[in-house]
């Protein structure tokens, strides 16, 4: 049933009117005591975790390069920008550097996070970088299900050791993108 006053009106008005706002109310803020229980720290390590166990296998590198990763002056080593973000990725870790905000980089040997040499605190420059870095997790899960298929993706994750049952990376991507997103104010991007 139309609303009052929009019988006539231009289709992006009447759009607009019925537009559902997301709710705010219960997502986390990197500053407030709203924080994830656990901290960020547990919510970003297992995604990361998992990106670097498959990027080390064999058949993922060349899939890294085809996406873009190419070989850096260390042995083993791949290395990518993004976002004005320097991505390395070797056999004990990634990582990034941002010139504005930063170092982050996730230690496979300890399996933490660190943040410009110190564990990660969730400070604002820490959260941007780790947003930065699950897109470019986000990105490349997507570009894989494109090529290969959403079952060939999924597929992939099987083989890393875990136990725990294997992450949807990009459904667990997304949930962190909403959850960063919120924590700089903004609504979360809805897909067409």
């Amino acid at each position: 049933e139309p609303r009052k006053g929009l019988i006539g009106r231009p289709r992006a008005v009447v759009r607009a009117a019925y537009r559902v706002h997301p709710v705010r109310d219960g997502l986390p803020s990197p500053t407030g005591p709203e924080t994830p229980e656990g901290g960020w720290n547990q919510e970003l390590v297992p995604i990361v975790r998992m990106a670097h166990m498959l990027w080390l296998q064999p058949a993922e590198r060349r899939r890294m390069r085809a996406y873009g990763f190419r070989p850096a002056v260390e042995d083993g080593v791949l290395k990518r920008e993004w976002h004005q973000m320097a991505v390395r990725v070797s056999a004990h870790e990634i990582r990034t550097r941002h010139p504005a905000h930063g170092e982050l980089a996730y230690v496979a040997d300890d399996d933490e996070l660190v943040f410009n040499g110190a564990p990660f605190d969730g400070s604002d420059a820490a959260l941007k970088i780790a947003e930065l870095v699950v897109s470019l997790i986000n990105d490349y899960e997507r570009w894989i299900e494109v090529r290969e298929g959403r079952a060939n993706r999924l597929r992939r994750t099987e083989a890393i050791p875990s136990d725990r049952r294997p992450l949807n990376a990009i459904a667990e991507t997304r949930r962190l993108q909403r959850m960063l997103g919120s924590a700089w104010g903004r609504p979360p991007t809805r897909r067409r």
